[in-house]
């Protein structure tokens, strides 16, 4: 996993948070956090906040006022129907 996909990850949890609510997000940001804090190298936490200078707790209440929740409702599609529209079959 490289940093841009967990950072991409991290913005889809507190969309979906914002939107929905669902502790399951809350917990998928502090989780990708982690691995990124991880990837970096640093010891701790607070090591890899403290360039800017936030708590974890502080990184994702500023996440969650500059990120906007998902927008669009897409309708269910069957996956053979799915295949057919993005495979160029039909």
């Amino acid at each position: 996993m490289g940093e841009q996909y967990l950072i991409d990850q991290m913005v889809l949890h507190i969309g979906l948070y914002k939107k929905y609510q669902y502790k399951e997000n809350e917990i998928g940001f502090y989780q990708n956090l982690e691995v990124l804090r991880a990837l970096k190298g640093l010891n701790t936490q607070d090591a890899y906040m403290e360039d800017l200078g936030l708590t974890y707790r502080q990184a994702f209440n500023k996440a969650y006022k500059e990120v906007n929740p998902p927008s669009v409702t897409v309708p269910f599609m069957s996956f053979e129907d799915w295949r057919k529209q993005f495979s160029g079959e039909g």
